[in-house]
C-alpha cells in the first residue's frame, strides 16, 4: 500500500507510532494530504519533533481547513482568534463554516468577534467544552472518545451567555436561519438531563434564547399571514378583474350584436326602393345625378349609408327657392348633394346631432348634384358632350359675361378679358348647368421699358396665373320635377305661415284694443 492510503488508513494512529519521519509527514502535506497537513501543523504548533512555529502551524491547519477537515477548522479559526496577524477575515471564514456547518457573514468576524471560539466550536460539535481549551482529547480514525468529567464551573457560566450575545446579533443583523440554528442546538444541549440541576446563568440563557425562538416565531407567523392576506388580496383583485373583463366582453358582445342586427335592418331598409326613393309619386323616373345616387333619394338612406360605410358628412353653405339640407360626403370631396325638405332645418345643427340617440331626420329628397372639376382635368366642351349624350331631347343654350380689367406690371400693360360663361342643357325634366371661364390677354410696352425676355416672362405668369383661377368648371344637375316640388310646398308653407302669422297679428290688436 502507498504511503498516501497508509495515512487515510491509518490516521493519527499511524502517525503518532514514529513510523513515518518528519520530513516524509511533510512531504505528504505538501503533496496536498490532509491528514498530514492537520498531523504537521500539530507537530508545528507543538513542537514536537521539529522547532515550534505556531504560524507556519497555522498555515497547515488552514490548508486542512480548506480540504473540509473539522478539527484543522476548529484549530485555525481559535488560532486566529487568539493570535490574529493581519486580515485573515475570509480563511476564518471559511474554517468556521466548517466548524459551525453554516454560512457566517463575511463581516461578521471583523466587528463582532464576541464568542470564546474554541468553547463555541467544540459545543457545535457537541464535544464538552473543556475538550478544546484543555486538549483531553483522544483523537483516532476521524472520530473523537472522551472521559466523563464535570467542565469547569467558570467556562460553563460564561459560556451560555456568550451564545445568547451571538444569537441574538445574528437575529438583529437578519440572519434568521443560523441564529434558529444556534438557539435549537443550545436549548437541546442545555436543557439535557446532565444540567437539570441548572445554575441561575444557564437558566437564563435558556429564558433569553426561548424568547429569541419565539420572536422568530411570532414574525415567522406574522410573516406568513401578511403574505396570506397579499395572495387573499391579490386572487380577490384577480377575480375581480377576471369579472370586469368577463362583463365587458358580455357587454361588448351584446353591443356588436346590436349593431349588427341594427345594420342589418338599416340594409335591409336601404334596399327597399319605397325607402330610398320616397317621392314616387311625384318623380316616377329618377335621374342619375351622381355615379349611383339619383335624384329622390331619400335624405334618411343617404345618411344611413355614409354611417354605415363611415364616412363623414358636413354641411355647406347654400341658398335654393325651397326649404333644403345641402351636405357633402368625404368620400365625394367635390360634390355637393342638395335635398329638398318638407320642414326647415339648420344644417349645422343636423350635421350635430347626427349619430345621437336623439337625431331626426326630415323627410327629404335628393333635388340637385353640384360637382366640381379642379382646372386641367377636363374641359367644358367634355362636359356638355357627356349630358349630350345622356340627355339627347335637351336643348342648348348658352350665355356669355365680359369682365374686363387692366393693370400695369413693371410698366408693362396687361389688358384682361375674363368671360363667365354658363353652357345650360335643359328638358321637361332636368337641367343642367355648366359654369366656367374663358379669358383673353393682351400685352403692350408703349414705352419700350423691358427686354424681350422680361416680356415674355410676365406673360407667362399671368397667363399660368389666370389659368389657375380660371379653368375650374362647375356643374349643376338638378330634378325639375323635385325641385318645383319642393318650391311648392315650400311656398305653401310660407303662406300658411304668413296667414298664421296674420291672424296672430289681428287677435293680438284685437285684444289691445279691447278697452
Amino acid at each position: 500500500m502507498k504511503k498516501t492510503g497508509m495515512l487515510f488508513a491509518l490516521g493519527v494512529a499511524v502517525l503518532s507510532c514514529g513510523c513515518i519521519s518528519v520530513e516524509e509527514i511533510k512531504q505528504e502535506a505538501d503533496a496536498g494530504n490532509v491528514e498530514a497537513q492537520y498531523k504537521m501543523a500539530e507537530m508545528l504548533l507543538a513542537g514536537d519533533g521539529i522547532a515550534r512555529n505556531p504560524y507556519k502551524a497555522k498555515e497547515y491547519f488552514n490548508m486542512a481547513a480548506r480540504a473540509g477537515h473539522f478539527f484543522a477548522a476548529c484549530k485555525f479559526a481559535g488560532l486566529v482568534m487568539n493570535n490574529p496577524n493581519g486580515d485573515e477575515s475570509e480563511n476564518l471564514r471559511k474554517a468556521l463554516n466548517i466548524a459551525l456547518s453554516m454560512e457566517v457573514p463575511e463581516t461578521l468576524w471583523r466587528k463582532h468577534p464576541i464568542i470564546t471560539l474554541p468553547a463555541l466550536v467544540a459545543w457545535f460539535a457537541n464535544i464538552p467544552v473543556a475538550i478544546l481549551t484543555l486538549g483531553n482529547c483522544d483523537i483516532a480514525f476521524g472520530s473523537y472518545k472522551t472521559d466523563e468529567y464535570e467542565v469547569q464551573a467558570e467556562l460553563l457560566e460564561k459560556f451560555p451567555i456568550e451564545i445568547v450575545a451571538y444569537a441574538q446579533y445574528l437575529d438583529e443583523e437578519k440572519y434568521e436561519k443560523s441564529a434558529s440554528k444556534i438557539c435549537q442546538f443550545a436549548l437541546s444541549y442545555l436543557q439535557s438531563p446532565k444540567y437539570k440541576d441548572k445554575k441561575k446563568a444557564v437558566e437564563y440563557s435558556i429564558t433569553q434564547l426561548q424568547q429569541i425562538v419565539a420572536a422568530q416565531q411570532a414574525r415567522k407567523w406574522a410573516e406568513e399571514q401578511r403574505l396570506a392576506e397579499e395572495k387573499r388580496l391579490a386572487e380577490e383583485k384577480r377575480l375581480a378583474e377576471e369579472k370586469r373583463l368577463a362583463e365587458a366582453k358580455r357587454l361588448a358582445e351584446e353591443k356588436r350584436l346590436a349593431e349588427e342586427k341594427r345594420l342589418a335592418e338599416e340594409r335591409k331598409k336601404m334596399n327597399d326602393p319605397a325607402y330610398k326613393f320616397p317621392y314616387t309619386d311625384i318623380a316616377k323616373e329618377h335621374i342619375k345625378l351622381y355615379k349611383h345616387l339619383s335624384s329622390g333619394i331619400s335624405l334618411d338612406w343617404f345618411v344611413r349609408e355614409a354611417k354605415i360605410n363611415q364616412k363623414q358628412i358636413s354641411s355647406v353653405n347654400g341658398m335654393t327657392e325651397y326649404l333644403s339640407v345641402q351636405l357633402k360626403r368625404s368620400d365625394y370631396p367635390d360634390v355637393e348633394f342638395v335635398f329638398g325638405t318638407e320642414t326647415a332645418v339648420a344644417g349645422s345643427e343636423f350635421i350635430k346631432s347626427i349619430g345621437t340617440a336623439d337625431t331626426v331626420i326630415p323627410k327629404g329628397g335628393l333635388v340637385a348634384c353640384r360637382i366640381t372639376f379642379p382646372s386641367g382635368k377636363v374641359t367644358a366642351k367634355d362636359v356638355i358632350g357627356k349630358y349630350s349624350r345622356e340627355f339627347p331631347d335637351a336643348k342648348y343654350s348658352r350665355s356669355v359675361k365680359d369682365n374686363k380689367d387692366e393693370r400695369i406690371v413693371s410698366g408693362v400693360v396687361i389688358k384682361t378679358n375674363v368671360k363667365d360663361i354658363t353652357d345650360v342643357l335643359e328638358s321637361g325634366k332636368v337641367r343642367v348647368e355648366i359654369a366656367h371661364r374663358e379669358f383673353e390677354t393682351e400685352f403692350h410696352d408703349p414705352q419700350n421699358r423691358v427686354d424681350a425676355s422680361t416680356l415674355n416672362a410676365i406673360k407667362e405668369l399671368s397667363i399660368k396665373d389666370l389659368s389657375r383661377l380660371y379653368n375650374a368648371i362647375a356643374i349643376a344637375i338638378t330634378d325639375k320635377m323635385l325641385e318645383k316640388h319642393f318650391i311648392d310646398v315650400t311656398k305653401e308653407l310660407k303662406e300658411k305661415a304668413r296667414k298664421e302669422e296674420e291672424l296672430a297679428r289681428k287677435k293680438a290688436v284685437g285684444e289691445a284694443l279691447d278697452f
